[in-house]
Order: C-alpha cells, then structure tokens, then sequence
C-alpha cells in the first residue's frame, strides 16, 4: 500500500522541528522505505485540516466505529446502516488511503438480537452482516475478522456476545471471510499483549493457543494485531512481547501494532515533561519492536489529542476528559516530541519485504 495523498495542499502540519529546521515529515512515507505500512484510526471527523493531516500522514485508515456489527445492522428486520461508513470510504479514496476494516466481530458492539436466535442462527447473523460488509467494501485491504476474543482468565475463548464462543464458531468466521475475500488479509486483534503485568504475559500464551486452534480447524488467519495501547500504569515487558512476536512469526504470521497509543494517566502533571514521558514510551516501545521483521503494520489510535478516543473521555484508566495527551499531534495539530520519537523509529529500523497483497 502507497502513502496517501495530502488534501487542501499540505503534508501534515505546518512547521518544523523544535531543534532543528526540518519540515515535518510523512510517516508514511517514512514507513513505506522500510517496508512498514503506517496508518490511523479515523473518526470520521470533518475537520479539513485533520483530514488534511491524516491524508498526509499515513497510507491507510481503519474506521474508529462504524463497521462494528451492531452499528451496522441493530435491528434484524431494519436496513443496514452504511452512510458513515460510506463517508469514511469516500474520504480514503480522495485521499488515496487504503481501508482496514475493523471489526466483523466484537463483544463491545455485538449485534444484540443475534443471541437470541441461539448460536447456529446467531453465528450466521455474523456471516451474514459480514457478507453485507466485505461485498460493499471489496477494496478493503484487510480486516478485523474478531477482536478481543480471547480471555485473561477461565476459558480461553471471551463469551460476552450473548452465544457460546469457541474456536469452531471464530474458525467458522475467518472461512466464511476468506471465501468472500479470498485475496485479503484477515486478522485476529487483541489487548493486553505487550504491557509489564503478569495477565500480559498470560494472554500472550493464550493468543498463541488460540491461534493454533484456529489454524488447526482451517481459519485463513494471516497477522495477529497486537493494540498496543502503551500503559504509563503498568509499563512494557519488551523481552516477553519480543518472543512473543517471534512465536507468531515463527507460524508464518504477520504482525500489526494496531491500536498504538500511550495512556499518560500517570505520567507528570507538566505537560512539557509529560510529553518527553509519553515519546519515550513510543521510542522503547517501537525500536524493540520494529526491530522484528513480521511487524509489517503501525497503526495509531487517533493521531492527534483534537481527535482521540482518551480526550473524548472514553477510557476508563485515564486523566480526565480533555486533559491527557495520548497522540503524536496536540489539539492545534501541532507535531509533538512523539511523533519525532516515531519518526526516529521508523527512520532507524531494519528494511524489510512489504506486506503481502491481493
């Protein structure tokens, strides 16, 4: 996937470097030399100059909601809704962007009524809104097929969506996908995959159970999205998520950094020190993990504070609405020491092959 073409004539933000005269650079372009795509998640905002920054920025967009299940169909007897997701294709191709789409399946915006028809019918409620979502959005380059279906604890399939999830019925998902779309990436996404805490580590080892399991019952898996939403509470264990890269890697896997961000809940009150605080977390964070040829994906979770699901208050471990500064850019769409740390990375890590693609 190229770099997306920049609207109302600008590539990201006016300015420079805070230490030196350099404009500001694309990542995507930064990214694209190293075989690394770089995307963001898009809100569906029509602010000119974030879409403008946005469009300079990255080569792809995931739609931050309105693919998930139950916006796009709540009712079973009433039409789908497909304006806003639409719209969010509209811009990408103006922009030239590519399309994740994100999420088929997901406990967090299931489709309410489908748990009532019992799993056989309520799995094809799935299959079918999945089928309504890949026939519209053929040029999608890839897709959420589950998100967040494996547990901390207890089973290791997540049983929240009102029906009996297990690796038939998630198996069943990514097959019937991979028919419809036999050339696109499908991904299994998750949380908890990279921080300090023990239950990081353990859901490490299940995600690995869970993807041999499906692997075994023929699920067309092919990357694992690790979110990446950078805890300042509980910190990182680089070791652990490094083997746990080479794990996936090691069964022909690519891996996303799909949801990046920081969490600065604990970091300084000084909002300059601060800012140092959450670019370093970006810099241990990406240079260990850059460093491993299966990353192939960066995507950030809103690229600027304007526009973010943490400044939104939407988070439940995080400073109040309006007061953290997760992203690269500020309010101002104004680069911030953390998008020179991502800058850093990107320009400091090994090339690799390009992702594959239909």
């Amino acid at each position: 996937m190229g770099c997306g073409a920049a609207l109302l004539g600008t590539v990201g933000p006016r300015g420079t470097h805070p230490a030196a005269a350099n404009p500001v650079p694309s990542l995507c372009d930064l990214g694209r030399r190293k075989g690394i795509e770089v995307g963001a998640a898009f809100s569906g905002h029509a602010d000119p100059d974030y879409r403008a920054l946005v469009a300079g920025q990255v080569g792809l967009i995931t739609p931050e909601w309105c693919l998930k299940p139950g916006y796009v169909h709540p009712d079973r007897h009433g039409p789908y809704r497909f304006a806003a997701a639409d719209e969010a294709y509209r811009f990408a191709r103006s922009a030239a962007l590519g399309v994740h789409g994100h999420t088929l399946f997901w406990h967090g915006d299931p489709l309410a009524w489908a748990a009532e028809l019992g799993p056989s019918e309520g799995f094809r409620a799935y299959r079918d809104v999945a089928a309504a979502l890949v026939s519209r959005y053929p040029d999608t380059v890839s897709w959420d097929v589950a998100n967040e279906v494996v547990s901390e604890t207890g089973p290791l399939w997540r049983g929240q969506l009102g029906l009996p999830v297990n690796a038939e019925a998630v198996a069943g998902l990514f097959r019937h996908v991979g028919a419809l779309a036999p050339k696109r990436l499908l991904c299994l996404n998750d949380y908890n995959l990279e921080c300090g805490a023990a239950w990081c580590r353990d859901k490490q080892a299940r995600m690995i159970r869970a993807v041999d399991e499906l692997r075994a019952r023929g699920a067309p898996v092919g990357a694992i999205g690790l979110q990446g939403h950078l805890s300042s509470r509980h910190g990182l264990d680089l070791d652990a998520t490094l083997a746990f890269v080479r794990q996936l890697a090691s069964r022909g896997l690519e891996v996303h950094l799909s949801e990046l961000d920081v969490n600065d809940v604990v970091l300084a009150d000084a909002v300059e020190r601060r800012d140092e605080q959450v670019a370093d977390l970006y810099r241990t964070y990406l240079s260990a993990l850059l460093s491993e040829p299966a990353v192939s994906r960066i995507t950030f979770w809103g690229l600027t504070d304007f526009d973010h699901w943490m400044t939104r208050g939407e988070a439940e471990d995080v400073r109040p609405a309006g007061q953290a500064r997760p992203a690269l850019f500020d309010r101002s769409l104004r680069p911030k020491p953390s998008f020179w740390a991502v800058a850093e990375c990107l320009r400091d890590a090994p090339a690799r092959r390009p992702s594959r693609r239909g």
